[in-house]
């Protein structure tokens, strides 16, 4: 077997669930592109008995063990004691490490709490790995040839040092390179992939196929170690590629808004959006993005049918005769969008996100899209009947990925 990491997430609020432990899923990630397989993820509280019992139980071959959490200034942040007692050192002060304390808060413009002294405190054991990102820096101590890192629990914090300290080290140590290959889809269902694809992977024995499903789609991961060559991976991804067409978009793990920033600048395009079920979801997903004030110019939310008329100028007879969510409606609002905002493209939505309601004609979970270019106007009518929620985010991406594609089909004119 291959090099081996076991990862330890220490905070009382991972486990009362008012924290998602996201660390160990991202050490975890990193680890499997170098070739570093985890073998277990634990959960621990701040509490000495528990770290001791954790660490007395590391299996003897592990070759790393990633530690997050409890590296802070307040009294329940133990870690740091509580590890260089169990590997027989003991804390120093380092008086340089204190001066650069001061300077990260004057600089923030910050006063500085006396509560930060203990983090000038440092193990004699230890290797001291810095932080530019915090006032907590890393550690490494060393037994038995087996390393063990010691990183804050806020994650931009604990990536710095990972990146920055640990990852280039291990690069080295690994014998076993993989590589993977992340590949986005969306508006499939994971049982249809499976349906698309597998056949595929049966000619290619030594790639490995993994199905990360969400409300937002599927994430294909296809991986091999560079020992046995790469020229399957390669292979089987192009043919993947060729089967699954538009359904791909992104061959990063990247957001849908991040590929249609991109269509939308390189084409010089601006959009506006006219949200009812989704309540301004799709605006601030698109918005998330830095930069997004240069393609999109307006939103609004017109929840009621009186803000559909006030505002996009929908007609009452059309909201009368064919109800709010309906393909008619929806034309009207992108239309309506696109004139008062004078975009390029307009995106509109309507629908019934439950629990309530819905009918026999028109159930929760009905959803018509609508676009409107200086081109064409048209509408795609979708059904996803969950819960209120999750209706919402499913609308969100639909809607998406709806102008993603007239993105695509933009530039092939």
């Amino acid at each position: 077997m291959g090099q081996t990491a076991e990862i330890i997430a220490i905070g009382d609020e991972i486990l009362a669930a008012h924290t998602l432990n996201t660390n160990s899923y991202w050490i975890s990630g990193e680890l499997r592109k170098i070739g570093v397989k985890t073998i277990a993820h634990h959960t621990i509280a701040d509490e000495e008995k528990s770290i001791v019992r954790v660490l007395d139980n590391i299996q003897n071959d592990t070759n790393y063990i990633f530690i997050t959490g409890g590296l802070g200034p307040t009294k329940d942040d133990i870690t740091k004691r509580v590890i260089t007692k169990y590997f027989g050192g003991k804390l120093v002060f380092h008086q340089n490490i204190l001066n650069e304390l001061k300077d990260y808060f004057r600089k923030g413009d910050r006063d500085f709490p006396n509560t930060i002294n203990d983090q000038a405190y440092y193990p004699d054991n230890a290797e001291i790995l810095d932080n530019q990102k915090g006032s907590a820096k890393g550690m490494c101590f060393v037994k038995r040839n087996q390393n063990y890192f010691l990183m804050p629990g806020v994650p931009h914090e604990m990536k710095n040092i990972i990146e920055r300290h640990i990852l280039p080290r291990l690069q080295k140590d690994t014998k076993v390179a993989y590589q993977e290959f992340t590949i986005s889809t969306t508006g499939i269902s994971e049982a249809e992939l499976i349906g698309k694809i597998e056949f595929i992977f049966e000619k290619y024995p030594l790639v490995k196929l993994a199905y990360y499903p969400s409300i937002e789609g599927v994430k294909i991961r296809i991986g091999q170690k560079i020992i046995d060559g790469n020229i399957d991976l390669l292979q089987s991804k192009n043919k993947l590629l060729d089967v699954l067409g538009n359904y791909v978009y992104s061959l990063k793990d990247e957001d849908i808004t991040e590929i249609i920033a991109k269509k939308l600048m390189e084409n010089d395009l601006t959009i506006s959006v006219a949200e009812s079920c989704t309540g301004g979801l799709v605006s601030h997903r698109i918005t998330q993005n830095p930069g997004s004030s240069k393609y999109f110019k307006e939103g609004i939310v017109v929840y009621s049918n009186a803000a559909k008329e006030k505002y996009l100028k929908v007609k009452s007879s059309t909201l009368e005769k064919y109800g709010a969510v309906s393909e008619e409606t929806v034309l009207e609002m992108a239309k309506g969008m696109q004139k008062i905002s004078g975009t390029d493209i307009a995106l509109a939505i309507t629908g019934i996100a439950g629990p309530s309601g819905g009918t026999e004609t028109k159930p929760v979970g009905l959803v018509w899209i609508g676009i409107s270019t200086m081109k064409n106007t048209y509408a795609k009518k979708i059904i996803f009947n969950k819960d209120r929620k999750l209706n919402k985010q499913y609308f969100a991406q639909r809607s998406l990925d709806i102008l993603r594609l007239e993105l695509i089909k933009n530039e092939n004119n």
